[in-house]
């Protein structure tokens, strides 16, 4: 890829300077615009400024030319067979100075995409630009991001929590990995997990359920690489965003209190707009659950999936093929190796299942809800006997100590296992949503308003530098000061 054109600078430049009816044009799109930053920057500390944010692009301007020509610079070193050159005696560049000269460039797009919103208009031109970027590396040189599957999930295990690890061997969840070179080894840097689910009315929101980079490899954009890559998903459907839930919690140690805050201000750089809400989610001791009358009792017509034996997989597949079942859909693609077979248990009628309450076992002493599913002709008395049936076998099973969560499918649901089960806790959350604005502003809007606002494009060279205006001294030395900027 030759660098020499600055295709890249193309979406911070204007070809000439605008007349008057132009000029008119685009004060009213400053204005526009300047209504549309007040009410999405709105924060603690008061409004943006349109002219900071500006001032802020025309910096991440100058960043993206030097970087730029560093790596015209790199690109010119290593000429037209790149993998050769990095592999001579004495290479012009390290394969780790190459990746970094791409992926610092990457970096600081994705930075400029953010200043108003990264799926629309001009922000979403410069994500495409710096995604753009990150192929042209991995078709010249080697992968950068990978999809994470069963099949390599055990190099990202370390940064994947248990509970997401076990959904994404199931096919339950997708994610994708970081790849980085130390030394000579490409290593796991970092892992976001998340999930489509289905929409009823209109595009479907990826739910982001997990990120983290390696502590070893991050201040080094990592995280934006990695939100990068889920936000090009979103280019599939039109009107499609991002969410995740962050839970409202006491943190537990240090480590959990210094990296939350981390993570809420990596997701607030993309421009989530977060609101507190009370979630689906629940959590439960089941020790407090001794001496409620309501499920501290003998259970009737209960059997466990375990005493189902070699029944338990065709019976459940039964289950599901049920016209008039009720039950999450991706519940009927687990094998029943997924559900803790003591815990989980049914309600059989006629010899077929009539409803079912599912748990998986994350580790000892925490289990998952998963679903409560019932068949047509069900009634309210075989979930209290679900109830009775689970509570009763993790006292027998050791998990007295434990702890049950999961999340609700309906505020119903929420509402009966409350009434049930006083001491259930519902998790409060910050929701942090990003969609597409309704006013989108192109390129062409925001090199207008550049130019109103008295921004110059003469930072630009109208042609590349080539590695005989800039000493080998200098290359090194830009080379030097991109690694220690903030990216």
């Amino acid at each position: 890829m030759k660098l020499n054109n600055y295709e890249f600078m193309k979406l911070f430049t204007t070809p000439e300077m605008p007349d008057k009816d132009v000029s008119i044009l685009c004060k009213e799109k400053r204005a526009v615009l300047s209504e549309l930053v007040r009410s999405f920057y709105e924060d603690e500390n008061g409004p943006s400024d349109l002219d900071f944010i500006l001032e802020y692009d025309d910096y991440l301007t100058e960043l993206l030319v030097d970087k730029t020509a560093y790596l015209n610079i790199v690109e010119s070193e290593l000429g037209d067979e790149p993998l050769q050159t990095l592999e001579a005696e004495d290479p012009p560049f390290s394969g780790a100075e190459v990746e970094e000269a791409y992926l610092s460039l990457a970096d600081t797009l994705f930075e400029a995409s953010k200043l108003i919103n990264p799926l629309g208009g001009f922000g979403k031109d410069r994500l495409e630009a710096g995604l753009s970027l990150i192929r042209s590396f991995e078709e010249r040189f080697w992968p950068l991001a990978t999809r994470i599957t069963a099949e390599n999930a055990a190099a990202f295990r370390d940064l994947i929590p248990p509970e997401h690890y076990d959904d994404i061997l199931a096919g339950r969840k997708r994610a994708i990995g970081a790849l980085r070179l130390v030394g000579d080894l490409s290593c796991a840097a970092g892992a976001i997990v998340y999930t489509v689910p289905p929409s009823d009315d209109g595009a479907p929101m990826i739910r982001l359920d997990w990120i983290m980079v390696h502590e070893d490899l991050r201040q080094k954009g990592t995280g934006n690489f990695l939100i990068a890559q889920v936000l090009e998903l979103t280019f599939q459907h039109e009107g499609m965003g991002i969410c995740t839930d962050l839970p409202v919690k006491r943190f537990e140690n240090e480590l959990e209190e210094a990296e939350l805050p981390v993570l809420y201000n990596c997701l607030d750089s993309w421009d989530l707009l977060f609101d507190l809400t009370l979630g689906s989610s629940f959590a439960l001791k089941i020790s407090d659950c001794r001496g409620n009358k309501a499920i501290d009792q003998k259970p009737e017509k209960v059997i466990s999936l375990r005493k189902l034996g070699d029944r338990a997989a065709e019976m459940m597949e039964q289950f599901f093929r049920g016209d008039r079942n009720d039950y999450d859909e991706d519940l009927k693609d687990l094998s029943p190796d997924f559900f803790d077979k003591d815990i989980s248990c049914a309600v059989l009628s006629d010899g077929r299942i009539r409803a079912m309450l599912l748990f998986h076992r994350i580790e000892e002493g925490l289990l998952r809800y998963e679903g409560l599913v019932k068949a047509d002709g069900s009634d309210a008395k075989d979930i209290l006997n679900l109830l009775r049936f689970t509570y009763g076998a993790c006292m027998e099973n050791g998990y007295e100590d434990g702890m049950i969560f999961g999340a609700f499918r309906s505020e119903e649901g929420m509402e009966m296992l409350g009434r049930i089960i006083p001491e259930v806790q519902i998790t409060m959350l910050y929701r942090g949503t990003l969609v597409p604005e309704e006013i989108n502003l192109s390129s062409a809007d925001w090199d207008l308003l550049r130019k109103e606002a008295g921004l110059s494009d003469d930072k630009i060279p109208e042609e590349g530098l080539t590695d005989g205006d800039i000493g080998q001294e200098e290359v090194r030395l830009i080379g030097s000061c991109l690694q220690e900027a903030v990216y």
